[in-house]
């Protein structure tokens, strides 16, 4: 509808149109929408466009070849003005044929090195020739086509599947970017959830595939090669601006259109998403890959950054959810989360008068009630809700009918009524019985209490069952399970039969929980990270300062990667309340509870030996060792200034080969490879012995001024372990244990400065000559953090 000033301008239309009339506006889409944009960044960009030959929009409706009718209301004002914006109510896509529109090549010679745009494809488009003879004519360097379901087929991309053609006259299909939505994946059958992809916050708004392709095509503008990352930013940002908006008016003819000019004169690349490149041949040859491993690189230092920065600054960089609280960051975690999610508001969008049964099993301490707790207050919503809980094995048979009692009166309140089963595995061993009265309320809603029948009505139920088993394939998390899993999905043991409970869920999750679930759970330590932050945050804030939280290092070292909670996350947290935080600025060592105390909790060697300083892989750290002595002894050589010194070498001790080298000074060489680490962590590194590529940087040098700061370090690092070994002040002598080094780095000489420089100066080359790298994460990209 027209703004009613309009209506009282034009009298005429104004008494003919009522309330409810609707007025008819022609736009194109597609291919002229993206030669549009691209058109309003010609200047800026330094670009030629030339479009397809359309029917003008003041054309009569009936010469268009339509794809689709869209019904736009007047929403609101616009981000920045106050222009009227129009939103997309509802779409109803036309069957029509596409056809092929091509720009006029006849008064123009398309310069070298263009690209050509192409939108839609499929089995409909039959006539190609008009397709080829423009492809003949126009010979671009590059294709990109925007292809439509269905994928993959159809005489168009039959043409231009292989690529267009080089010089040599040979199709190269490097040179073909091929876009296509989300939604035709799914329709394909490919698992992408809607609920991970950017693109589910556009509420299906026309036009976002042709804005994205468009700020694409700005990556192979003024490239060669063609810039991808930087296109898919600009399609991202484009795209994003184009769903903010929505529709605007147009001074033009007084009708809604597509914010052309809004979206194009202040086209930023989009720093709101990171970017990551998919190793196909890798997955194709059955290696396991995720985003989340490809963006994060070690996960125990990703785990410290966690606690430390905090979950929405770590993990910027990652696909995570939130459902309440509960913060998740695993792919199978995430879409089993969400098959339940999906599964339950189904069933309460059908007005089911029947409970609804979730599953969530995990160990003993592993979080199922704070898991069930945040899916519950998620799936709710802003709906009222009433919420019961309920322990199983205290439960007899008259508690379960009074509980059946009490929950059947919530759901006649039409509330959504949320049932909490805590310890439901005492309901499943061989002796209990109350099995089959709860599998008759699961499956029909139906409870007897003396002789008459009473329906229970359509509460949510969650079922927690302490199971210390895992999926057949030994991962800690299984496929998604959006409807009812099956009894040979589980591991049995004595006296627990999993196997009727099973066929009345209608959804199950795993929770991993804070220990490490098998030898491919590389990612305990971010669990037990979020869960830590989480915690500490909520009982003593005091610790955060300036938004960073204070612990230190040994204490975050044992507190996340001691090998396993006797009692999974009741552990944890009985380690946290028996800490003396009080009026504390730091969680530091002497916070800490005895050792005698801890050990309820984990092997208590284990964890005070995590307290001080880690040791790397012994063979690791024999490596590094011997390479940085090797450096050390060289520099030694390059100070000396005479021949007295060059030969009062040979007998100092410390300048022996490495086999001969005495244990005591070996070992100090590799508590200086032990805190490498460390050393990295203080100028936002870490190490991997594998290769990465973007987000994660490669460092293969440090800066100057990193040099500075990590000398200083070493200096220190050096003065602690000498003085921890009871070495003195005096000459150089290590039978003696004295050195004349052992003084604040300020007083130190500056040639005994250059020492310690070129030790921390040679880590990235001792690291690579022994297969490890050194990384940080790229710091230009600042996403948000969830998607």
């Amino acid at each position: 509808m027209p703004p009613a000033s309009e209506q009282r301008t034009n009298t005429r239309n104004a008494d003919r149109a009522g309330d409810d009339a609707a007025h008819l506006v022609i736009r194109t889409g597609a291919a002229d929408l993206v030669a549009t944009l691209l058109t309003a960044a010609a200047s800026k960009h330094g670009i030629q466009v030339l479009a397809p030959k359309l029917q003008p929009p003041a054309a009569s409706c009936l010469r268009h070849n339509a794809s689709c009718i869209c019904d736009l209301t007047i929403h609101d004002r616009s981000v920045d003005s106050e222009e009227l914006r129009y939103s997309v109510t509802r779409t109803k896509y036309i069957g029509r044929s596409p056809a092929w529109h091509s720009p006029n090549l006849d008064k123009t010679n398309t310069p070298p090195g263009s690209t050509v745009v192409i939108t839609g494809s499929g089995e409909a488009f039959r006539d190609v020739e008009p397709a080829l003879d423009f492809l003949q004519r126009a010979r671009p360097r590059y294709i990109i086509h925007h292809m439509t379901r269905p994928l993959a087929s159809g005489p168009l991309w039959d043409l231009i599947r292989n690529g267009p053609m080089t010089r040599d006259g040979v199709p190269d299909p490097e040179y073909l970017a091929v876009i296509i939505d989300a939604d035709d994946l799914r329709a394909e059958g490919i698992a992408i959830s809607k609920a991970l992809s950017w693109e589910s916050t556009a509420e299906d708004f026309i036009g976002l595939s042709a804005a994205f392709t468009a700020g694409l095509a700005l990556g192979f503008a003024d490239s060669k090669p063609p810039n991808c990352d930087r296109g898919i930013r600009y399609g991202v940002s484009a795209a994003s601006e184009l769903s903010k908006r929505g529709f605007v008016h147009s001074d033009l003819d007084n009708a809604p259109d597509f914010p052309v000019s809004q979206i194009m004169e202040k086209l930023a690349l989009d720093k709101q998403h990171a970017a990551v490149s998919i190793p196909s041949a890798r997955i194709s040859s059955g290696d396991k890959w995720s985003i989340f491993d490809s963006m994060t690189g070690d996960p125990a230092e990703l785990a410290r950054q966690i606690v430390t920065l905090g979950p929405e600054k770590a993990l910027a960089a990652c696909p995570v959810q939130r459902f309440g609280k509960l913060l998740t960051v695993e792919r199978p975690e995430q879409e089993s989360l969400r098959a339940i999610v999906d599964a339950v508001h189904e069933r309460l969008n059908s007005s089911t008068r029947r409970p609804i049964s979730i599953g969530i099993l995990g160990s003993a301490g592993s979080g199922k009630k704070f898991t069930a707790s945040n899916l519950a207050a998620h799936m709710s919503n802003d709906r009222p809700a009433n919420r019961l809980n309920y322990n199983a094995r205290l439960l007899k048979s008259n508690d379960l009918v009074a509980a059946c009692h009490a929950i059947r009166d919530h759901t006649a309140s039409g509330e959504l009524t949320i049932v909490t089963f805590e310890n439901f595995e005492a309901v499943l061993e061989s002796d209990s019985s109350l099995l089959n009265d709860f599998l008759v309320i699961m499956r029909d809603g139906k409870f007897t209490d003396r002789g008459s029948v009473h329906s229970l009505g359509s509460p949510l139920m969650f079922f927690l069952v302490n199971h210390e088993g895992t999926s057949d394939t030994d991962e800690p998390f299984p496929p998604p399970t959006p409807t009812s899993p099956r009894a040979t999905d589980f591991r049995q043991r004595p006296n627990l039969d999993l196997s009727l409970l099973m066929d009345y869920l209608h959804g199950l999750v795993r929770v991993a929980g804070p220990n490490q679930a098998n030898a491919r759970d590389k990612a305990y330590s971010v669990r037990r990270a979020i869960m830590l932050r989480q915690i500490l945050g909520q009982r003593h804030p005091h610790l955060i300062v300036n938004g960073r939280m204070n612990v230190e290092e040994g204490v975050l070292h044992a507190l996340l990667l001691v090998p396993r909670y006797k009692h999974g996350l009741h552990s944890l947290e009985m380690i946290i309340s028996t800490s003396r935080l009080s009026g504390r600025t730091k969680f530091d060592v002497s916070a800490l509870p005895p050792e005698e105390q801890i050990q309820l909790h984990v092997d208590g060697k284990i964890f005070m030996s995590h307290l001080r300083a880690p040791k790397l892989v012994p063979s690791l750290r024999e490596k590094l060792a011997e390479g940085m002595f090797e450096v050390y002894k060289q520099r030694r050589v390059v100070m000396c200034k005479t021949d007295e010194e060059r030969k009062a070498l040979d007998s100092d001790r410390s300048m022996r080969d490495w086999d001969e080298l005495a244990p005591e000074l070996k070992e100090s060489t590799r508590a200086q490879a032990d805190d490498i680490p460390r050393k990295l962590r203080a100028v936002g590194c870490f190490m991997l012995n594998e290769e990465r590529s973007e987000p994660l940087v490669k460092v293969p040098e440090f800066s100057v001024e990193e040099l500075d700061m990590l000398s200083e370090i070493e200096h220190e690092r050096f003065n602690a372990e000498r003085l921890q070994r009871q070495w003195r002040m005096g000459p150089r002598n290590s039978k003696q244990r004295t050195t004349p080094f052992l003084v604040p780095w300020r007083d130190l000489t500056q040639e005994w400065k250059d020492v310690d420089r070129v030790m921390v100066e040679c880590v990235p080359r001792i690291l690579e000559r022994a297969g490890w790298h050194i990384y940080r994460m790229k710091e230009d990209v600042e996403v948000n953090g969830s998607m």
